[in-house]
């Protein structure tokens, strides 16, 4: 399995898909809107964020370049 598909972009969805995400894998995030999708992004982005700074580790782009959720 390559790909995961997360339906909800909530607190614990956004956390599901960036869970899978670390490891690797391809996430497809889908929620009812899209202002929903941008809100559990940004969440992702700054949950890495912390944990960049937290373990000393420079983060230029948390998305990994790829904003596709």
């Amino acid at each position: 399995m390559k790909t995961i598909g997360v339906i909800g972009a909530g607190t614990m969805g956004s956390g599901i898909a960036q869970l899978f995400a670390q490891q690797g894998m391809q996430v497809v995030m889908q929620d009812i809107q899209e202002s929903f999708l941008e809100r559990g992004r940004q969440g992702i982005e700054k949950s890495l964020q912390k944990l960049a700074e937290l373990s000393g580790f420079s983060c230029g782009d948390p998305a990994g370049g790829d904003s596709s959720y």
